[in-house]
């Protein structure tokens, strides 16, 4: 078992986040871009020790979505991101800009503040080889393998599990000094639904995290995160010919990922907006090619 190295915390309480923090903007800035160069080195070794083509998930029966005491926030939400995804993700309005573009994959941000705190929204479009949707939210969704492929996290556990479909965990975050250490609290609900659009078209798998309240697990020492966030997947069928099998070279499945989230605390917006950039486009990729890892010898999952 490979563990994960603590950072190396220095210049005390006065240069940490906080709203009497002394350390400037700038300081502040360089502090953050040398903590994200020496995690993303940290989290190169841990991944040459882990083997995904050794992980696998059990396909899940989803019939029709479970009752829980969450169930009407749960369809709420379902039916807001499936319609965004309609929509076209809502790239049409407002001033988004992309921040990242390679390999087939993009990232757009739209710059948001309220009350002097970032709130950019982020949305991410990607295809992916090989894969389907189903495989892609399944291992997005399972809380038992969320630590083989997520590194910014410190721990996961789930606090409580509403039904097969829908449950609630709880997160504690890497953190990056000098902001504090942050964790997040939401219910997770993975779903199928059909494309009303086309009738021929394979289905799309979504999974939607949403920040949420459990009486087992209050806010402690961290910064707690509020966030809302869809990955949504649709597989796209090359048909084989009469003659020849279905394979993964017939398939490819796209990538909708939309994440709200607001950080909370004081970190400057500048110090934000440089960890979303270099954040976000690195997980949809890896996480991406993680699974493309974990399945390319195991049976197609529709």
């Amino acid at each position: 078992m490979v563990e994960r190295a603590k950072p190396v915390v220095l210049g005390g309480p006065d240069y940490e986040e906080s709203p009497y923090s002394i350390i400037g903007e700038d300081e502040f800035f360089d502090a953050v871009d040398a903590a994200l160069d020496k995690q993303d080195q940290e989290e190169e070794v841990l991944l040459r020790h882990r083997n995904p083509v050794n992980i696998s998930v059990k396909p899940l029966e989803l019939q029709v979505p479970s009752k829980t005491r969450l169930s009407d926030e749960v369809e709420s939400l379902v039916a807001k991101h499936t319609e965004l995804l309609r929509a076209g993700i809502g790239l049409e309005k407002g001033n988004w800009e992309c921040i990242a573009d390679e390999g087939g994959m993009k990232v757009y941000r739209m710059e948001l503040e309220e009350n002097g705190l970032v709130l950019d929204p982020l949305r991410a479009v990607h295809t992916v080889s090989g894969v389907t949707a189903h495989e892609l939210c399944q291992y997005f969704f399972d809380p038992e393998i969320r630590l083989d492929w997520d590194t910014t996290l410190e721990s996961s556990r789930v606090i409580e599990t509403l039904s097969t479909d829908t449950l609630i965990s709880h997160q504690v975050h890497r953190r990056v000094w000098p902001s504090t250490a942050r964790d997040s609290l939401f219910w997770s609900h993975i779903r199928q639904v059909p494309d009303e659009e086309d009738i021929e078209a394979q289905p799309i798998w979504l999974v939607v995290n949403y920040s949420t309240e459990h009486p087992n697990c209050l806010t402690a020492k961290c910064v707690r995160i509020n966030l809302n966030v869809a990955f949504i997947c649709q597989t796209i069928l090359d048909p084989p010919s009469e003659v020849e099998q279905l394979t993964r070279s017939h398939i490819k499945t796209r990538i909708t990922y939309t994440a709200d989230v607001n950080p909370g605390g004081w970190v400057p917006a500048s110090v934000i907006r440089t960890v979303y950039k270099h954040e976000y486009p690195k997980f949809v990729k890896r996480f991406s090619q993680f699974v493309k890892d974990a399945v390319h010898d195991k049976q197609l999952m529709f």
